[in-house]
């Protein structure tokens, strides 16, 4: 598998904001990005998915983890809850890859949520604090993250991505793309670099969300990271 330079910068970038983030969960603020109505009756289960494009994603460069994503308590001081494994597997870089879409290709990455942790749900108000970077080229894309919650009763659905009231959009792609589609053509193709500038229905190469934001953090540091991507992919 080739590396091109604006791969490689994007990875050491990726690595760096890595390290700085680390620890800095404990959250001022009080709208996490998951916001729904409180849950009466006993949660049955629950899961968080991403839904992304061409992503090859290795959870760590060196001892930096450059993919990771954890759901933050807001309300019962139950702390974050850590599904990176899951999601991402262990494989540091340059090895192979546990997530390795083609160039085309879109999905969900899904974790389930341990029971222990379902009394943070109750509320309606969840955090997230995650990292995605892609490790191969530095191109992919990000449609929404999804919070779901089961009951005997009903299924309790949240998004968190872009617009608001329309994020599981298919890529923005006009609602041409189902679940699991393939894209119509390889990155950036139809989500130009820059085209909506959130880091959702575009070409990036790496994206950081933590909602709520820590007060003693400059909100700079957590807006969208978009580097350059490099033009072609190397999978092969």
């Amino acid at each position: 598998m080739g590396k091109t330079p604006g791969s490689y910068m994007g990875l050491m970038l990726s690595a760096g904001l890595s390290v700085f983030l680390a620890g800095n969960e404990r959250s001022f603020g009080k709208n996490g990005a998951f916001r729904y109505d409180a849950i009466t009756e006993p949660i049955v289960g629950a899961s968080f998915s991403v839904d992304v494009a061409a992503l090859t994603a290795h959870r760590y460069v060196g001892a930096s983890e450059v993919n990771f994503a954890r759901l933050l308590d807001l309300e019962s001081g139950l702390g974050s809850l850590d599904l990176s494994d899951d999601l991402f597997g262990v494989t540091a870089w340059p090895a192979a890859a546990d997530v390795e879409q083609g160039v085309v290709e879109t999905g969900w990455l899904t974790a389930e949520i341990d029971a222990s942790w379902y009394p943070a749900l109750t509320d309606g108000n969840v955090g997230l604090h995650a990292l995605l970077t892609d490790t191969n080229d530095a191109m992919f894309a990000i449609d929404c993250f999804i919070l779901e919650i089961e009951t005997a009763s009903l299924t309790v659905t949240s998004y968190y991505g872009w617009p608001t009231g329309n994020e599981n959009n298919g890529f923005g792609l006009g609602g041409a793309l189902p679940d699991g589609g393939d894209l119509p053509a390889a990155l950036p193709g139809d989500l130009p670099v820059g085209s909506t500038w959130t880091g959702f229905d575009e070409t990036i190469s790496s994206k950081v969300v933590l909602v709520p934001e820590p007060a003693f953090v400059p909100l700079l540091g957590f807006a969208v990271m978009l580097l350059p991507p490099h033009s072609n992919r190397n999978k092969y």
